[in-house]
């Protein structure tokens, strides 16, 4: 009878144990780190969080692509602009000089003679001067003429 009495408080004292750790357990629940939780209303809550937080990264993240595609075709477009008017002006740059290559071809002959006749020697030279004085005094004459015709 001793021995059952034993048995029966030992018994007794392990389901007191069992009692007290369960009732542990209940006020440990909110203790319980999340990703150990089952309960699915946090689950599904934590759903709805990452969702809504990934749905905003798309969004802002398709606003910035269409901003930077937009801002890559605006200066794709002003590239393709400034191309076009490189070329034109070296197109003209490249007129302008072969028609100056061509002029100078052409003065070639002229200058030839005028170094002919500009003479290497004084009297060369002076002949120079005298042909340059007289086209004053023609200019000069005419000029005259002309301001006395003018004022009555």
């Amino acid at each position: 009878m001793k021995r059952e009495r034993l048995l029966l408080t030992i018994v007794n004292i392990l389901l007191f144990c069992a009692g007290m750790l369960l009732c542990q357990m209940a006020q440990g629940q909110s203790t319980i780190p999340m990703y150990a939780n089952q309960d699915p209303g946090y689950w599904y809550n934590l759903y709805q969080e990452e969702q809504a937080r990934a749905n905003g990264l798309e969004v802002s993240g398709k606003t910035s692509i269409d901003g930077l595609k937009a801002s890559l075709s605006a200066a794709n477009d002003t590239i393709i602009k400034q191309n076009a008017t490189l070329v034109r002006l070296v197109k003209e740059r490249n007129g302008q000089t072969d028609r100056a290559v061509k002029a100078e071809i052409a003065l070639k002959p002229v200058r030839d003679e005028l170094a002919k006749y500009e003479g290497k020697t004084n009297a060369g030279k002076a002949i120079r001067k005298v042909s340059n004085a007289l086209t004053y005094i023609g200019g000069g004459t005419v000029l005259f003429f002309a301001i006395k015709a003018a004022v009555p």
